[in-house]
């Protein structure tokens, strides 16, 4: 499962739609994937 952020290169802002980064500074916007970086989900722990 992983989330996509966007980010405005024009300020470095990042935003959590892409139409917030594109309205930003109106200049080129950067789509960058976020995964489940040093996180495991363990069956019978949490719930599921």
């Amino acid at each position: 499962m992983s989330k996509f952020i966007y980010q405005c290169l024009v300020c470095d802002k990042v935003h959590k739609t892409l139409e917030a980064a594109e309205n930003c500074h109106k200049g080129p916007t950067q789509t960058i994937e976020q995964g489940l970086t040093g996180f495991s989900k363990r069956k019978g722990i949490i719930g599921n």
